[in-house]
């Protein structure tokens, strides 16, 4: 393990993912502190994985797994092993817990919001336009507008992403959202001049969500869905490669593409 940490280290990882690196490489040295690399068998790796299966954490056992196959295949090309065990083990499908929101189900929402609750409005309008997670929606500043653009790094990600003032959904216009600035905050979504949490507008868009009276055979949709429904708009419209840049969903190719072509690491649309 301490090779491949020198190998992840090298491939100039961000420290939020290197630190996710080292949680995972813990607990495979804690499960399996008694067996030697070579001796390592697809058993072995199913047992680490079944306890995360089990808890029903199927994201957690599939990256888990993801990066058990890299290490093997890397102890490969090493000439350690010839052979990976982690090649036979299968992760369950994720089912689908939340149902999906549609633009009618956006729409319905949105004519029932209140003039005292103005702000959601917004804040449902900017994440359908801009197709960003609703803890970058919360932390948006006026100062991160300049030269046409809404430029925002993503919390969860680290991604740069630079959004055109012009850019439109459905005759939802970016512009138009952020033309009247508010003199009192340094925030875009604020009641009055606060702040305005992430947990404020999930539990406030989930009170008219619920007065709706819209039926899902799942899990009702939080505002998160938003994201997905914006992805789908602009995947129809616009296109696979916009809505992936856009929402700042990227392959290490794409990645690699960009950072070549940006010193900087900002997509621009």
């Amino acid at each position: 393990m301490d090779r491949y940490e020198e190998i992840l280290r090298a491939r100039g990882l961000k420290e939020k993912t290197m630190k996710d690196y080292k949680h995972r490489i813990s607990v495979i040295r804690k499960e399996m502190i008694d067996v030697p690399i070579e001796s390592v068998t697809t058993k072995n790796i199913a047992d680490l994985l079944h306890p995360f299966i089990n808890k029903g954490k199927i994201t957690t056992a599939k990256l888990m797994r993801v990066f058990l196959n890299d290490y093997f295949k890397e102890a490969i090309s090493l000439g350690i092993l010839k052979i990976n065990p982690v090649t036979p083990t299968k992760i369950p499908k994720i089912k689908i817990q939340r149902a999906r929101l549609s633009f009618n189900d956006f729409t319905a929402i949105l004519n029932l919001i209140n003039d005292e609750n103005h702000w959601l409005t917004k804040s449902m309008k900017i994440a359908l336009v801009t197709g960003q997670r609703i803890s970058d929606i919360s932390k948006l500043k006026w100062k991160n507008i300049y030269d046409n653009k809404l430029w925002i790094i993503q919390q969860k990600t680290e991604s740069k992403i630079a959004i055109p003032l012009n850019i439109e959904i459905v005759n939802i216009k970016l512009s138009k959202l952020l033309e009247i600035k508010n003199e009192r905050s340094e925030y875009i979504i604020t009641n009055g001049d606060k702040k305005l949490s992430t947990d404020k507008i999930s539990k406030t868009f989930a009170k008219f969500r619920d007065k709706s009276e819209l039926k899902w055979e799942v899990n009702p949709p939080s505002f998160h869905e938003i994201r997905s429904l914006s992805a789908r708009l602009y995947t129809e419209t616009m296109g696979t490669d916009f809505a992936k840049k856009l929402l700042g969903h990227k392959s290490i190719e794409m990645t690699e593409k960009y950072q070549d072509e940006r010193n900087n690491g900002w997509v621009e649309l």
